[in-house]
């Protein structure tokens, strides 16, 4: 070998075990089922052995498929070895699932794991309701619940996925459950399980249904990545990924940047700039061999900063070019506020916070509604000197406009002068916090429903806590709303009526906004906001969005006032809002769902004045 040659293949080890992942195979095992095989068909030789009756039946839709409920007496299971596909903290589960409903028992997917105290990581479903658990262990609270379960006797592309930090839960694409999660590292001699979540025969919690091309990968993947390879499409991880600093990172002092190189990369160009268009004069590391690079040249304080990192084959031809991350140098006043500079829906209960400037010790707020007395530091906006960088003004008044600035103090006494900004604050509608358990105070008496307005709806749960307090848009609760258009009348809704009527015009408000959110297994049906004033006169507008009631994630829907006056109502004078899920005018038969609304409230559209 010459001694050229050595060095090439010395630099790829280098980087091989530099960056854990540069160099590994990330489909981990694929299982297609053929007519009494199991085998894994990933060329990695993790085939499954069929445990107390799995069976291949063929399906009309999908062909030959893997059956675990032939022998509802036995926990069947498909065994796929001791191997770990997450031992690097990432990882991915897809499967083609036909689900025919809760039968009492955990159900399992897949996994590996020994109990819920000997767990490295389980795809499941929940025996009460059929909820998909997805990521580590229980005891260690690295999982998250799915707000859904999979639809009933349909083929369904069910996904779990873990970048090592978040874990998502998809159907047929659309994110179903989100939250902080991890793998554990554990449950080393359970054997990976198919069509069951653990690797034991004393109970059954095997999965009542069929499932279909399972691919494992040991990595987390994006969205897009995950509609691919719900087409077969294995994504590809060519590119440089896991910036650091980490991408949008708001408080970065020194100019070292590290990445985790993309399979067969041997060479990185290094690019950065101030803009994200990043050409031949941004590459300030051509040629790297390594995955960091120390920028020479000091970093100018408040800026933000755009880098990029394209990646080169062995052949020194074939490039990858990387996606453009951003970042930002710590600045030497206050910066980045939270609310955002001209933010007009701001609770009128904030919490200010800011990222502070280089130095600061301390930190001196003014806050107030004239913006010359902030702007010049007047006694009476000045709200003293706090240690921390967040302040709490208390309540504020709805609508109004307010400023507010930060100076910085370092240990010597000096002041860095921060510069003024805005927001303007909503005014509630309903917030859905005031709701108790108690009677008279519970959600469904305040917002009517079908038990007294003959609709399809039902407002809040049977039992206590009557309102949502777990899937909320903003404070401690929202309202759960479950509408049933599968019967006369055929329409479902909700309703508000307001002792005395209320004006929503009231310091130049001109917009109402509230925040939906449907499911993925929810019946379509169109969602609508009527508006009645005190003379009776009703609007009604419709959502867009056709597909609202399906989607499985909080929308903002801010209807302008224009538009209820355009329609005869007098938004000085609003008696009743409504609230619903169908055709109000010309009923016909529809679906049923549960939807959640929260945060309604007024705003004016531009934040001055």
């Amino acid at each position: 070998m010459s001694r050229k040659a050595a060095l090439l293949l010395w630099i790829v080890l280098v980087l091989c075990v530099g960056a854990q992942t540069a160099c590994a195979q990330t489909l981990w095992a694929y299982y297609p089922f053929h007519e009494n095989d199991f085998k894994d068909y990933s060329g990695n030789d993790h085939h499954g052995t069929p445990v107390d009756g799995p069976v291949t039946v063929l399906n009309s839709e999908r062909g030959w498929v893997a059956s675990f409920n032939a022998e509802p007496s036995k926990p069947s299971r498909i065994n796929c070895g001791t191997d770990d596909p997450a031992a690097g903290g990432e990882l991915t589960v897809s499967a083609w699932v036909y689900w025919q409903g809760q039968n009492g028992n955990w159900q399992g997917i897949a996994g590996k794991s020994w109990s819920y105290d000997d767990r490295s990581w389980i795809l499941q479903l929940r025996d009460s309701d059929g909820r998909i658990q997805w990521g580590g262990s229980d005891r260690l609270n690295l999982h998250i619940f799915a707000d859904a379960a999979p639809a009933i006797d349909e083929w369904q592309h069910l996904v779990g996925t873990c970048d090592g930090a978040e874990s998502k839960v998809y159907i047929n694409g659309e994110v179903v459950g989100e939250g902080a999660g991890g793998i554990t590292i554990g449950a080393t001699e359970a054997n990976l399980t198919l069509g069951f979540g653990e690797d034991r025969d004393d109970y059954d919690e095997s999965f009542n249904g069929l499932l279909d091309d399972v691919y494992i990968l040991t990595r987390g993947l994006s969205q897009g990545q995950v509609i691919d390879l719900g087409q077969g499409i294995v994504p590809s991880f060519a590119k440089a990924r896991n910036p650091n600093p980490a991408d949008g990172n708001l408080a970065v002092m020194m100019a070292l940047f590290r990445w985790s190189a993309g399979d067969g990369a041997v060479f990185h160009d290094v690019y950065l700039g101030t803009t994200p268009e990043l050409g031949p004069e941004q590459l300030v590391g051509p040629r790297n061999v390594l995955t960091m690079y120390y920028y020479p040249m000091p970093l100018e304080p408040g800026t933000t900063y755009y880098w990029r990192v394209d990646e080169i084959e062995m052949d020194g031809v074939t490039v990858h070019e990387g996606d453009v991350w951003t970042f930002t140098a710590q600045a030497l006043t206050a910066y980045h506020p939270g609310p955002a500079d001209g933010a007009n829906a701001v609770s009128p209960a904030p919490t200010l916070t800011w990222m502070p400037g280089q130095g600061a010790l301390k930190h001196q707020v003014f806050l107030g509604d004239n913006l010359d007395a902030v702007t010049e530091g007047a006694a009476g906006a000045n709200k003293g000197e706090v240690a921390e960088t967040s302040f709490d003004p208390g309540d504020l008044e709805g609508a109004t406009t307010y400023y507010w600035r930060v100076d910085e103090i370092g240990a010597a006494g000096d002041v860095q002068t921060g510069p003024v900004w805005s927001f303007a604050t909503y005014l509630s509608v309903d917030g859905f916090e005031s709701y108790t358990d108690e009677e008279g105070s519970r959600i469904y008496e305040t917002w009517i429903d079908g038990w007294t307005n003959d609709t399809g709806s039902t407002v809040g749960y049977i039992e206590a806590p009557f309102a949502e307090q777990t899937i909320i848009h903003g404070g401690l609760q929202s309202m759960p709303l479950d509408y049933n258009n599968i019967n006369a009348p055929f329409y479902s809704e909700a309703e508000q009526t307001f002792s005395p009527a209320q004006d929503w015009t009231v310091s130049g408000c001109d917009t109402l906004v509230l925040y939906v959110r449907g499911g993925a297994t929810n019946g379509p049906g169109p969602v609508y906001v009527a508006i009645q004033d005190a003379s009776n006169h009703t609007a009604v507008v419709v959502h867009p969005n056709a597909d609202l009631a399906t989607t499985s994630k909080w929308t903002e829907w801010a209807i302008p006032l224009s538009d209820l006056t355009a329609a005869g109502v007098d938004v000085s004078r609003v008696k009743t809002m409504y609230i619903g899920v169908g055709d109000r005018d010309n009923p016909t038969a529809g679906g049923a769902g549960l939807l959640y609304v929260d945060d309604i409230y007024l705003i004016k559209s531009a934040a001055g004045g």
